[in-house]
């Protein structure tokens, strides 16, 4: 393993100057003076190589230079003063301090890359007659691939064949296994515990929702959280206070113990614990299905007061049927107003889209060719057919035709309407039923756990914002909100809660009011809300909304936990080592290196907060 390692640039230097002191150590106790003074300006010497290096690559920030460069002048005057072992000392204690640092922040930065791992590399895909075996990578949408008990789904898409007990939980975090049947969709990762499936995959291998949550994470996660900024800035002063010191104590205590104040005094210990916090969280939320745009939006769910919902497709299922279609022209009849309705909605993905035209599936029905298509968010499609007629399916005021209805209002009050105008004229109305998200309820619950104002907001009519707010028990709630109203809304709550404002909806309505809150959580495929919001969850996952909040405050509360370990290691060292107590590589071993393990160690519990959260839920 250690050869691996070697191998590798980041722990290149470090094994080199362990390997050197650990031999310079050697030859101390067999008092080779010489030659031990050699190997110790020769690890000054690569400690100077690998600044320079690192400097011109820009691989490291100022503070960490600069902690390398106080390493190079503490060993450079023990060595001076004759203090060969503790010279030895430090600069073992050093290089093992950068060696850990390194890997644990390549363990950090690849803990999403790791989550791929619960791809199959080989499958099994049906070419006619035959079962062939090919890696994941070539399988392409419309393959039908076959998965077997105690084997992974290794592609999204539609089950045609089987039933299975599939475990989602390494995706998802839900717990419990779902049974998989035929026309179910699944998703990549899923665990086959009985049964077995042929799934016709809907994107290729590499596209699939896991590939996805971690290429868009990779590309985000250099946005950085204000607290780690605020750390940098801490530690440029901490460093300046920190020579000033070393220079008081030089001058009136002696070089040896201004020595320990700058070995102890150096800022690596925050400038390593506070990002690798992080980034593992990272990591988690990834195992959860969800992506976070970098660090900054974690520290910002963490104070959250008030939350607003979008309706459809969060809180309901935002998969609606055709119920019925009403007929108000009668030069029409249900198969042309479907037509006409599916020829538009082909070129939208609205959830009033997939319901159509799965209708027109169902009865079979021909698209006609349609130009000019325009989509308006909260208003509806319209276009214009090959012989230049205005189709248009959208909003509609249902008192206008109310006292012309074929049917009983009562039928289809509350319910989702749209009209169907011809040539400004309306021809039909069609009208769609929704359901509550079977976790809705209890994610509201949580949230009201939590402490959060919880708020709806929807482009719906009046009856159906309360139908779904009662249900709910959501006491406050704002309907019939185009784009630019849900803005309004959110802009006026952040007057009031600064920097605590969350705005949970799809990527594509919502898009607008997600950019403006201070927290937005997209909820859908990632091919339409992956650009959208600081969090995005999968369609149906509304159960991660809480644990978002959750985790993020349990990250944050992890923050300053390690912060403030790595001070009182720190002051304590610092204390005991000026009043004698403690030599200087022990210093440096409890204040610097001790620090950035106990905050390590402390961080490991962030890992197993899926866990926790999954068995109180």
């Amino acid at each position: 393993m250690v050869l691996v390692y070697v191998m590798k640039r980041e722990y290149l230097f470090p094994t080199l100057v362990i390997a050197l002191g650990i031999t310079s150590m050697i030859l101390h106790f067999f008092l080779f003076e010489r030659l031990e003074s050699v190997l110790l300006m020769a690890i000054l010497l690569i400690l100077g190589i690998w600044t320079i290096i690192d400097f011109l690559k820009g691989v490291t920030g100022a503070s960490e230079e600069i902690v390398r460069v106080l390493m190079i002048f503490v060993g450079g005057v023990l060595l001076y003063f004759g203090l060969h072992l503790e010279c030895i000392l430090l600069m073992v204690m050093f290089g093992t301090a950068e060696l850990i640092e390194e890997r644990v922040k390549e363990l950090a930065e690849h803990g999403l890359r790791k989550t791929l791992e619960l791809m199959p590399r080989v499958v099994r895909v049906i070419e006619g007659e035959v079962v062939a075996m090919k890696d994941v990578g070539d399988v392409k949408a419309g393959d039908v691939v076959v998965v077997g008990r105690g084997e992974r789904i290794p592609v999204d898409g539609v089950v045609v064949e089987g039933e299975a007990l599939v475990d989602e939980s390494a995706i998802t975090g839900e717990p419990e296994p779902r049974s998989i049947g035929i026309f179910n969709e699944v998703i990549a990762g899923g665990l086959v515990l009985s049964g077995a499936l042929r799934v016709r995959a809907r994107v290729s291998g590499p596209e699939s929702t896991l590939a996805q949550i971690v290429k868009l994470a990779e590309r985000y996660k250099e946005r950085k959280a204000r607290i780690e900024s605020i750390v940098h800035k801490f530690s440029r002063i901490y460093l300046s206070m920190m020579l000033v010191l070393a220079a008081v104590v030089w001058v009136t205590l002696g070089y040896y113990k201004a020595l320990i104040v700058l070995a102890v005094g150096c800022p690596s210990a925050y400038l390593v614990a506070i990002p690798v916090t992080l980034l593992l969280s990272l990591s988690v939320y990834a195992r959860r299905g969800i992506v976070v745009k970098g660090t900054r939006p974690i520290e910002a769910a963490s104070k959250v007061k008030v939350m607003a919902l979008d309706k459809t497709g969060t809180l309901t299922l935002g998969d609606l049927f055709l119920e019925k279609i009403v007929i108000l022209d009668g030069r029409f009849t249900e198969n042309n107003v479907l037509a006409y309705a599916a020829s538009l909605e082909v070129h939208s993905t609205h959830p009033i889209a997939r319901a159509v035209l799965r209708e027109a599936r169902r009865r079979k029905i021909r698209l006609l060719k349609i130009s000019d298509v325009m989509e308006v968010p909260a208003v509806g499609i319209q276009g214009k057919t090959l012989d230049g007629r205005r189709i248009f399916l959208g909003k509609l005021d249902i008192m206008r035709v109310k006292e012309h209805l074929p049917v009983e209002y009562t039928e289809i009050e509350g319910k989702t309407i749209v009209q169907l105008s011809v040539d400004d004229r309306i021809a039909a109305l069609m009208v769609f039923s929704d359901r509550l998200n079977p976790k809705a309820k209890s994610m509201i619950k949580e949230l009201k756990k939590l402490g959060l104002r919880i708020l709806l907001l929807t482009g719906d009519k009046i009856s159906n914002a309360k139908a779904v707010a009662d249900a709910l028990e959501i006491t406050e709630f704002y309907a019939g909100l185009l784009p630019e109203d849900k803005v309004r809304i959110i802009e006026e709550l952040k007057s009031v809660y600064r920097g605590r404002v969350a705005m949970v909806g799809d990527g594509i309505n919502d898009a607008p009011a997600l950019a403006a809150s201070d927290v937005g959580i997209a909820i859908g495929s990632l091919e339409v809300a992956g650009e959208s919001g600081d969090f995005v969850v999968p369609a149906q996952r509304i159960r991660n909304v809480p644990f978002i909040i959750k985790f993020s405050r349990r990250c944050m509360r992890a923050v300053m936990e390690n912060i403030s370990i790595i001070l009182v290691t720190k002051i304590i060292a610092l204390v005991l080592g000026l009043l004698g107590l403690l030599p200087l590589w022990l210093s440096v071993a409890v204040g610097d290196d001790g620090g950035v393990l106990l905050a390590l160690l402390n961080t490991i519990k962030i890992l197993r907060a899926p866990m926790i959260f999954s068995s109180k839920s």
